[in-house]
């Protein structure tokens, strides 16, 4: 088993009562391992160990248990916008030679009606807007009541995960080693071309690693990203990184400029320690009135992780003055996992207006010819 899968099996028996997902319903550990316990038998019953498989779903709670289902498995994902056009999904799904898929049902169905017959998959599941937590998810993940077990769509994933909870007593433990591919993220870069980012089981387990010592995390942290999570930065700096220490992953909707008063509110409401964010919304605060003057400030909260962009001087400055707050800033590129630069939030890596100091990592400055100054 690879350390990751181990951190990841010890996260979900050590913290079961604790809660890890508050998004469109509140999810403990216990019930989140209990849904990704049965889809990892789900996936070991279609012997696809070792292969790739789309994900492609709005669903937070779907991705993150077909995410983490697929690492027990020694299963490579690759997440997919489910907003990409078609034309775009069609092209990607080729070049990932994938050998199953989970996607959202209008996603699945446009993607047929535009020729595409999975030829070689293992399966194919479909996510549906209804597709949410019952009461008690411990015991059935998406759940049907008894009424359609006999109408239940074998190609649904509510279908697949009910019938295999509690089919097993013991984890699948697959035997994956630490240089196999975790995820395959798709990115442009500065080509415009896209390419698929692979990543192992030993880089993602040290870049949580990282984040959870330089961010100060531990089991009683709350983290918002609002971040999609088909980019590294909303599924590594979010859900991943709060599975690695125990702690809440907040999470209650995705981001648009009309919520950000809501997004301050419910900040405060669940005493958020660390905001994980991007320029542009940082951006966004100055249209906020007086009132959101001390949205930050509360005992609970550390600390905003700008992220994904620069972050423009005076943006910086301004926004510590007015919130009396710190920002921390980062930079990385999907290829090193996230980051590898930290502004912050140690005072000795502190510098406005730059990246701060690699940590973990190596960087190098060079000149427009590549030669090191």
């Amino acid at each position: 088993m690879s350390k990751l899968n181990s951190h990841i099996y010890r996260s979900f028996t050590s913290y079961q009562k604790q809660t890890y997902l508050k998004g469109e319903s509140h999810v403990t550990y216990e019930q989140l391992g209990a849904d990704v316990q049965a889809l990892s038998v789900y996936f070991s019953s279609c012997a696809v160990q070792g292969e790739r498989i789309v994900i492609v779903t709005t669903r937070d709670r779907i991705l993150l248990t077909c995410f983490y289902a697929a690492l027990l498995s020694g299963v490579t994902s690759v997440i997919l916008d489910p907003k990409a056009p078609v034309v775009e999904l069609s092209t990607l799904i080729e070049a990932a030679d994938a050998k199953g898929i989970i996607a959202d049902k209008d996603v699945l169905a446009a993607l047929e009606d535009a020729g595409e017959k999975y030829d070689g998959f293992a399966f194919k599941l479909g996510v549906s807007e209804t597709s949410v937590p019952v009461a008690k998810p411990s015991f059935r993940l998406f759940g049907r009541g008894s009424n359609d077990e006999a109408t239940a769509d074998p190609n649904d994933i509510d279908t697949a995960i009910k019938a295999h909870l509690g089919k097993n007593g013991d984890w699948p433990m697959a035997k994956v080693d630490d240089e196999e591919i975790a995820y395959i993220l798709f990115t442009s870069g500065t080509t415009s071309r896209p390419k698929g980012v692979m990543i192992s089981h030993r880089a993602l387990y040290a870049q949580m690693q990282t984040f959870i010592r330089n961010y100060r995390m531990d089991n009683k942290s709350r983290v918002m990203n609002l971040l999609p999570f088909h980019h590294t930065d909303g599924l590594t700096q979010g859900g991943v990184m709060c599975l690695m220490c125990g702690a809440t992953f907040v999470r209650p909707y995705k981001f648009s400029p009309h919520i950000l008063p809501q997004m301050m509110q419910d900040m405060y409401k669940n005493a958020v320690t660390h905001l994980v964010t991007v320029p542009s919304v940082l951006a966004l605060t100055k249209s906020l009135d007086e009132s959101f003057d001390t949205s930050f400030d509360y005992p609970e909260f550390k600390f905003v992780i700008s992220t994904a962009a620069h972050l423009d001087n005076s943006l910086w400055t301004q926004c510590e003055a007015r919130f009396g707050m710190q920002i921390v800033n980062v930079y990385g590129l999907t290829e090193t996992v996230c980051e590898t630069m930290y502004c912050g939030p140690a005072e000795h890596d502190r510098r406005v207006g730059s990246v701060g100091r690699p940590i973990d990592s190596l960087a190098r400055i060079v000149d427009e010819q590549g030669e090191e100054v």
